[in-house]
């Protein structure tokens, strides 16, 4: 009996490190992040390459960023050759951030 119970831990174990590494970036319309806007959600568990932030956007809030870091960019070009808008990452989270600068595209790095 001891030893079934340990597989299921381990197995426990497993799966909630492969969650936690998960990233995730929600997406509001209007300033402030209000509650009423129809959110986009971007998530990942790795490090992506630079994306465009296709929805509207004017807020984001961040969770589960572990090592992770987001960068936003104001262009396509700038994200694969330029200096980013700004840097974000876990010390960021669970709070609304609306930046005042352009963030069209963005990269996941250091995961």
């Amino acid at each position: 009996m001891k030893n079934s119970n340990s597989k299921y831990l381990l197995a426990a174990l497993m799966m909630l490190s492969a969650t936690a590494k998960a990233w995730n970036i929600t997406v509001y319309a209007s300033d402030g992040c209000p509650d009423t806007d129809d959110p986009a959600y971007y998530n990942g568990d790795d490090n992506l390459g630079c994306t465009e932030n296709t929805a509207q956007h004017r807020c984001f809030i961040l969770e589960n960023m572990g090592d992770c870091w987001v960068s936003f960019y104001d262009s396509e070009d700038q994200c694969n050759g330029g200096g980013p808008q700004g840097d974000y990452g876990s010390v960021d989270e669970d709070q609304p951030i609306s930046p005042d600068y352009n963030w069209d595209w963005y990269e996941i790095w250091g995961c």
